[in-house]
């Protein structure tokens, strides 16, 4: 798909970013997701990152080889060998990249490169992925962490619910937000976590999974608990290096970039001494949430 749409400027976590996306798309349909987090004036502070649509006569068709495909459910990651370029393929099935993404060595500049007369619904994918593995990268130095986990606000405090696939973080803030009065949603897939003046705030953002939970707004993060399916329920809390290894699986991170991995773990080092981490080997049950909620918060 050649061409690109209008300018649009957002800010996530405090960290602006700007998207064209491809000419001819719906661009509000490809942005809902991102539209609460849509500036309007581009006053203030230059964005980290500009994410374009291009089409295969800017990189000459050539991506170099592939080193391999991750993940291993979709989205799936494909991974080249180009040396002046990171570039990126994006699939839903196993067969070969839906769309390519090439990124800038100083992860500046992205340019999607999507199949000629694309649908909205894959340019929406390509902008979702695109932007959150640019926002991963641009900001890993700038004590931002993109995590993976499921994220509620209770009493003005953010509690984050990490785990592998399948553990149930989901379904664990589902049993607070039905158990506990004032329990709020704030993401249920990829929120936010920055460190600014020496506190942890955890972030709502545009990357919420299968959940349509796009909110602009933030909270203090009080604790971050491990889920883990188990046949009674338990909660131990996590120090030092226990409280690195349970979390830092959680975070985002490009690993084979000493750059990136440094500033995630960096990040990871500094948190630990800012909020609470725990391990919750739970039932899907009331009594699990009314447990954690009692040890994290305090209540």
């Amino acid at each position: 798909m050649a061409g690109m749409g209008e300018r649009r400027l957002f800010e996530v976590a405090g960290h602006r970013f700007e998207i064209l996306p491809p000419a001819g798309a719906d661009a509000d349909t490809v942005l809902k997701a991102y539209l609460p987090f849509e500036l309007r004036s581009d006053a203030g502070a230059a964005p980290l990152f500009t994410l374009r649509s291009a089409c295969d006569g800017d990189f000459g068709g050539n991506y170099g080889n592939p080193l391999g495909r991750f993940n291993d459910e979709p989205p799936y990651i494909w991974i080249y060998d180009r040396q002046d370029l990171l570039v990126f393929g994006f699939s839903l099935s196993t067969d070969r990249p839906d769309f390519m993404l090439c990124i800038s060595p100083d992860f500046s500049c992205g340019s999607m490169v999507l199949p000629q007369d694309s649908p909205d619904a894959l340019a929406s994918f390509a902008v979702s992925n695109s932007a959150m593995m640019m926002y991963m990268l641009a900001t890993a130095g700038l004590d931002t962490l993109l995590i993976h986990a499921s994220t509620v606000i209770l009493d003005g405090c953010g509690y984050a619910f990490t785990g592998r696939s399948g553990s149930g973080k989901s379904t664990h803030s589902r049993l607070w937000l039905s158990n506990i009065d004032g329990c709020m949603l704030l993401n249920d897939d990829n929120p936010v976590v920055r460190i600014i003046d020496g506190r942890a705030f955890v972030f709502g953002s545009p990357w919420s999974g299968k959940t349509p939970c796009w909110k602009n707004m933030s909270a203090p993060l009080k604790a971050v608990v491990h889920i883990f399916q188990a046949p009674e329920n338990r909660i131990e809390k996590l120090a030092g290096i226990q409280a690195y290894a349970s979390f830092i699986t959680s975070c985002s991170c490009m690993k084979w970039n000493r750059k990136v991995c440094d500033g995630v773990n960096a990040c990871v080092e500094k948190l630990i001494g800012l909020c609470g981490f725990y391990n919750l080997y739970c039932l899907p049950d009331r009594e699990a949430a009314l447990l954690c909620r009692g040890e994290v918060s305090g209540n």
